[in-house]
């Protein structure tokens, strides 16, 4: 979801599916997969779906 807060404070007009605006998604996406994997937890991030659709606690190398 990405808001122009100027020109819509109440955020009626989503504009992440703009291209006008893909850059801008673009640059967003990028800092928060950075901040993610920098504040990485593994409690919260090694659980994986089943086809079943239940968790299981994933394996992963570090």
């Amino acid at each position: 979801m990405l808001f122009d807060l100027k020109n819509d404070p109440n955020e009626f007009n989503n504009l992440a599916k703009d291209p006008t605006y893909q850059g801008i998604m673009l640059e967003y996406a990028t800092k928060l997969l950075s901040w993610r994997m920098e504040h990485d937890e593994p409690a919260l991030t090694d659980m994986h779906l089943t086809p079943e659709g239940s968790a299981k606690p994933g394996m992963r190398s570090r």
